[in-house]
């Protein structure tokens, strides 16, 4: 009710559209799979562990629930395979795997580190590379959904996040 999202159960991984559709109409997809003793640490999957305590906090914040939206939309409107790719690496070093400074320091915002006890132990060592978040730079970044992230970027704010991703 805070912020008009709805969630929707989903058997598993849907595809880009499908899923930047529904972010599209601020519908959140839940999987209703749940991760085995053996990935506590990590899983590249999502599950519902990862949804619920990771996504869910995040959709009630107004602006991030715009950003979502904002992506999902861009999403569903997109033509062009190249800036597809582009959206799908801005969501995985944002939504999914995101930094956020402030006056205490770095910040785990992204819902992959958060639900990861083992990526967010990780994700703030010096192991890590962490840059700032240029759009144009991790729309370019490959990532690799089966290890922890070598390759982090920080947020100054939300609202300095959704500022850059409408002017890109």
């Amino acid at each position: 009710r805070l912020t008009g999202w709805k969630i929707a159960r989903t058997p598993g991984l849907l595809d880009a559209g499908d899923f930047f559709g529904y972010l599209a109409r601020r519908v959140f997809p839940c999987t209703d799979y749940i991760r085995g003793r053996n990935e506590l640490d990590y899983t590249p999957a999502p599950d519902c562990f990862h949804d619920i305590f990771g996504h869910t906090p995040m959709i009630v914040h107004p602006r991030f629930a715009d950003f979502y939206q904002k992506l999902g939309q861009a999403a569903v409107a997109c033509r062009d395979p190249a800036v597809m790719e582009g959206l799908t690496r801005i969501y995985w070093f944002t939504v999914e795997f995101g930094l956020i400074r402030n006056p205490g320091g770095l910040r785990i915002y992204g819902n992959g580190i958060i639900s990861s006890s083992g990526e967010t132990q990780h994700s703030l060592t010096d192991k890590v590379t962490k840059l700032p978040c240029v759009l144009e730079r991790l729309a370019a970044q490959p990532y690799d959904i089966w290890h922890f992230q070598e390759t982090l970027f920080v947020i100054e704010s939300f609202d300095a996040l959704e500022a850059d991703f409408d002017r890109w």
